[in-house]
């Protein structure tokens, strides 16, 4: 039901936001669905400001991974700045970590179609409880969960390093609160705005045997 509700109000929320006034989409003030969803018990109030959970997204989980093994080692550290640490990965291999983390799979290491993954996903972002959102080289998922994380005021940052601008990165751009990247040339679209944060690579060499 929650998951049927949200498809709804985003085909609400577009269908309005697209024509009244001068507003555009991602100006059109959305306080009215705040209430509606908190009247519904789909949205509930924080219990204080203070940031506790961390939500996660990134494409895989699995310290053996050639490519993306680094990663594990992002998230222990993640693990020790919050309470609560939640990952959602497209798929999950072998993971060792801390107790305060939990992660959950979208199923494309089991075959999952894209459909199954992205009804997993609204499911996983309207149930779980977090506080701020990190979004790993995945923009796509700022273009599906953007409506969601902005209704319920979730601070949403993105890590992406690449040239090509795509609807998810141009959808962060607007509601972002910051835009991370390893190098300069990367994110030349924002180039010069504040959003923009170079913060390098991030991979500790030592976790790799020499």
């Amino acid at each position: 039901y929650p998951i049927l509700i949200f498809l709804l109000l985003l085909i609400a929320y577009f269908s309005l936001a697209s024509g009244i006034g001068s507003y555009s989409r991602f100006r059109f003030p959305v306080d009215p669905y705040i209430f509606i969803l908190a009247s519904l018990g789909i949205l509930r109030p924080r219990e204080n400001d203070k940031i506790k959970k961390l939500l996660i997204i990134t494409q895989r989980v699995d310290k053996n991974d050639f490519n993306l093994g680094f990663f594990h080692r992002w998230i222990e550290e993640f693990s020790k700045k919050f309470e609560k640490v939640e990952v959602i990965a497209l798929g999950v291999g072998a993971y060792s970590l801390p107790s305060n983390v939990s992660v959950y799979s979208l199923g494309k290491e089991k075959g999952a179609s894209k459909l199954l993954q992205i009804l997993h996903f609204f499911k996983l972002i309207i149930t779980l409880r977090y506080d701020r959102v990190f979004i790993h080289m995945t923009p796509v998922w700022g273009l599906f969960g953007g409506l969601w994380w902005v209704l319920t005021r979730k601070p949403t940052y993105l890590w992406y390093t690449h040239y090509k601008m795509q609807a998810g990165l141009w959808m962060l751009g607007h509601y972002a609160k910051r835009l991370f990247c390893a190098t300069p040339q990367s994110l030349p679209q924002y180039e010069g705005n504040p959003k923009k944060v170079v913060v390098g690579h991030g991979i500790d060499l030592s976790y790799w045997p020499k």
